[in-house]
């Protein structure tokens, strides 16, 4: 079903209008449409001009919905804009074709949960299967990516659908990075969940949410699945930090994150709805078209501002890093290997991904100050890294100096760039897996690093 635009003159006469028909209003005046910049989910942008007498006067995008709005042409003439669904707004909902881009997706969240109720119903002494269930899970994600990749090439997507989820090659690359990365941070925690007294059942579950929020943010080209794959990853983060419920510097580490995450995730929330309120938007595509036509706005730029803050608290950058010292330490060894490595690399790909394809159109404006980030983050990360007598105290500023490198990548915005951010995070991710891996074996050799 196609939407209907309808131009309400001051005389109370209507003229209902097509995609592609121009109408005359009032014997002189007519109203085209030239494009259609988004299909959002509940607003849409065109970029109208009124004709006179032959002659175009161009306007700005204006912001539709439903209601209408008020529109003044420079000559005078007044009325009201209004847009009409007929029938469903999108013309289609959600279908079976949809939900092929999310199998991956579907089935880690259910493992996810099978894995939590795995002790309930009677697996509770089994703790050793965890690890292989564990496994298996994260290889049928593997293969349903792997096989949802070949299935999608040529499908179609509802407009209210792609405009939220994307499966291309970017989302595709970051989600078999992270399973890989996971998967080798589960067979790390085996004998370490064997030493503790905790559930491994619960444990490998909160690892599988969070691998679940970071895939939907490799997939997410709206602002709002970005954001809710993000806190399902920080959600879990914040439990598996504190997963050693009796120790004192777990706790404290938890309490850490959680206080500072939340305080991020507000500030990154500002930045996004300063961001909608000037685009009309959440969509990265709709966002980019909208900054094409805006020349300057300092609300926008106070938003990318606020958004680019949260996004440097994910990935440690300074002077967002304080937390993760004290986190690293007090996390359990291997939750300290996910937060360097996948968690951060789920970070980098969202970062990427908002800059890239949403900013690009205001790159000046904001890439001086994403320059000077960097440059602190390089320069304090490794100073400090030197004075450090803790071994994971010592990886976290480290952690903090790799943030700076990898936005140099997407400070250059284009495709060597681009290319530039998957190299170094894939190479990145595995080698420092590796430096975890070692901090694990000196611990079971009774020398942990610590003071």
């Amino acid at each position: 079903m196609d939407n209907e635009l309808v131009w309400t003159g001051d005389d109370g006469t209507t003229a209902p209008k097509r995609k592609t028909q121009r109408q005359r209003i009032e014997g002189e005046f007519r109203y085209q449409i030239l494009e259609w910049l988004s299909a959002d989910l509940d607003t849409s942008y065109t970029w109208a001009k009124f004709v006179k007498n032959g002659e175009a006067v161009p306007l700005a995008p204006r912001f539709l919905a439903f209601g209408g709005m008020t529109a003044r042409h420079p000559s005078g003439l007044e009325g009201r804009l209004q847009m009409r669904s007929v029938g469903n707004r999108w013309g289609d909902e959600v279908t079976g074709t949809d939900t092929i881009f999310m199998i991956p997706e579907i089935i880690l969240a259910i493992g996810a949960s099978l894995l939590l109720i795995a002790p309930v119903i009677g697996w509770r002494g089994k703790e050793t299967k965890a690890k292989w269930a564990m496994v298996a899970l994260l290889a049928i994600t593997a293969g349903a990516v792997i096989i949802c990749s070949w299935e999608v090439e040529g499908l179609d997507q509802t407009a209210g659908y792609s405009a939220m989820f994307a499966l291309d090659g970017f989302a595709i690359f970051f989600k078999l990075l992270f399973i890989a990365a996971v998967g080798m941070i589960a067979l790390l925690s085996d004998d370490f969940l064997r030493e503790s007294r905790y559930s491994a059942w619960e444990y490998y579950s909160l690892l599988a949410f969070a691998l679940t929020g970071m895939m939907f943010m490799a997939s997410g080209v709206h602002l709002a699945s970005i954001y809710i794959g993000l806190e399902l990853m920080s959600l879990s983060s914040y439990i598996l930090a504190g997963f050693f419920k009796n120790e004192e510097k777990s706790t404290e580490a938890a309490m850490k994150y959680f206080v500072l995450g939340t305080v991020s995730s507000g500030i990154l929330l500002y930045g996004i709805s300063l961001i909608y309120g000037v685009t009309g938007s959440l969509n990265l595509l709709t966002i980019a078209r909208a900054m094409s036509t805006i020349i300057t706005n300092d609300a926008l730029m106070f938003g990318i501002m606020l958004l680019g803050a949260g996004l440097c608290f994910k990935i440690a950058a300074v002077p967002f890093h304080v937390w993760t010292p004290d986190v690293y330490e007090g996390a359990p060894t291997p939750i300290a290997a996910f937060l360097s490595t996948a968690s951060k690399g789920a970070a980098v790909a969202i970062f990427a991904r908002i800059f890239y394809v949403g900013f690009h159109q205001f790159q000046l404006d904001w890439s001086n100050i994403l320059a000077t980030i960097a440059a602190l983050s390089m320069v304090l990360g490794n100073l400090a890294a030197i004075t450090q007598d803790n071994i994971k105290r010592m990886l976290a500023y480290s952690s903090i100096g790799h943030a700076g490198y990898v936005l140099l990548g997407i400070l250059s915005l284009n495709a060597m760039g681009l290319r530039g951010v998957l190299l170094y995070t894939l190479v990145y991710v595995f080698a420092n897996l590796g430096i975890w891996a070692t901090v694990l074996m000196l611990r079971r050799h009774e020398y942990a690093g610590e003071r």
